[in-house]
């Protein structure tokens, strides 16, 4: 598929290199086999219905926080959420039969046990739940997920960034940053305010998706000048997040240009400007 386009070599970007995974195990769920029909005629619907679905199932288990043994494998789905997408698809639809095919044939969800499903890896749930997300086109939903459920939802909130580039939805991730820095800084000052957490996440979207305001576009510069004053009070914070997250911010603000005295390279002199 990344030929397809004109690309060469493996897709760069985390979020794709996972997209062209999902693609390739969603295959295997539309070929037909000899004596059984393919799991969407078994569903009587389309591929982008399936997906819909499983980005539906995603969301909904990774919003329960469910934790496995091992660090890269998903949180068994529980049983009722899978029937319900089932009925969404089609009353007609057989769930045992349906559930027999997904147990015989290794896919994006995978069966561990007798009736017992999930996904084949940590991070097809998450970006599917990240795509979820990005088809909701809500922010704040975004915002509201990485301040009060850090843990669970940190990669897959960073996978929203490469969903809306991967779909050429520019506007969409500017909006987003746009909710995640509309913050007083006033309220940011307690280190353990909860919003310096969608502070980091709109800083490693900027870093990973290259992101530079129009000159054109009032609303781009205007966030980009927010972000640059919350990074900058974030650096001045001891204790607003851990060191590795500071590091991000911190290279976001370079990025954005860091206008504090003595920082910086003296632009009449061309030395540092210390």
């Amino acid at each position: 598929d990344n030929e397809r386009k004109g690309k060469i070599g493996l897709p760069s970007k985390k979020g794709s290199l996972i997209n062209e995974s999902i693609k390739l195990l969603l295959d295997l769920w539309t070929q037909s086999r000899r004596s059984e029909k393919s799991l969407i005629r078994q569903l009587g619907c389309t591929a982008a219905q399936l997906f819909e679905s499983l980005e539906n199932i995603a969301y909904e288990i990774q919003n329960k926080g469910g934790q496995s043994d091992e660090e890269d494998d998903a949180p068994i789905i529980d049983l009722q959420i899978i029937l319900i997408e089932l009925y969404r698809l089609g009353r007609h639809v057989n769930p045992h039969e349906v559930l027999a095919y997904m147990s015989q044939t290794a896919g994006i969800l995978i069966s561990p046990g007798p009736e017992t499903y999930r996904f084949a890896h940590r991070m097809f749930q998450e970006y599917m739940a990240a795509s979820y997300l990005a088809r909701q086109n809500k922010p704040e939903m975004v915002r509201s997920l990485i301040e009060t459920q850090y843990t669970s939802w940190r990669e897959a909130c960073l996978l929203v960034g490469d969903v809306l580039s991967e779909t050429n939805r520019g506007e969409q991730l500017w909006t987003l940053l746009d909710a995640l820095c509309d913050i007083q800084l006033s309220e940011l000052s307690n280190p353990e305010c909860p919003h310096w957490h969608s502070v980091w996440l709109a800083a490693r979207i900027l870093i990973e998706q290259q992101l530079t305001p129009n000159p054109e576009s009032t609303i781009q510069e205007t966030v980009c000048n927010r972000l640059r004053a919350i990074l900058v009070l974030l650096l001045e914070t001891p204790g607003a997040l851990p060191p590795k997250n500071r590091f991000d911010c911190g290279k976001a603000l370079a990025i954005l240009g860091d206008n504090r005295p003595g920082i910086g390279i003296n632009k009449r002199t061309g030395i540092p400007d210390i």
